[in-house]
């Protein structure tokens, strides 16, 4: 558990069989996590490549494993309340949040998208909702 971590860090422990068990145990979960993402995920856009998909968790560790695995230019994880991360290579990200209400820097932001009930229950069915085609149609008009 995470207490014997942070008991044995203050000891001056930074490895130890139950601290590896840990964070193998995070590491698994995570692997499921952005797994998951990545087969929920939609590829849109003509100018960038823009991945959009339900976000189920470790936004930027996801973020990072889909633009290795399916080569994009912008990643947009959205939960199921709304709430929307994006991550870019091009400096653009703080803009396309800002469009729709959120902000943040060039390669990070956020915000959330005003989820209607309709949005909430596509995207648990069928993993998109209207949010998605919009806001990779925003991102394709911006200039880097």
């Amino acid at each position: 558990n995470r207490e014997h971590v942070r008991d044995m860090i203050m000891l001056g422990v930074f490895d130890d069989k139950k601290i590896r068990s840990e964070y193998e145990d995070i590491m698994r979960e995570m692997n499921r996590v952005m797994e998951r993402t990545k087969r929920a995920a939609s590829i849109l856009g003509t100018k960038y490549r823009t991945v959009v998909a339900p976000m189920y968790g470790y936004p930027s560790e996801t973020a990072a494993y889909l633009r290795k695995e399916l080569g994009s230019d912008i990643e947009v994880l959205v939960s199921q309340s709304g709430k929307f991360s994006i991550r870019s290579v091009p400096n653009i990200s703080h803009k396309i949040a800002r469009e729709f209400g959120g902000g943040g820097h060039p390669n990070a932001a956020g915000g959330f998208f005003n989820f209607t009930l309709t949005d909430k229950i596509l995207l648990r069915l069928f993993k998109k909702n209207q949010w998605f085609e919009k806001i990779a149609r925003y991102a394709d008009t911006i200039q880097k």
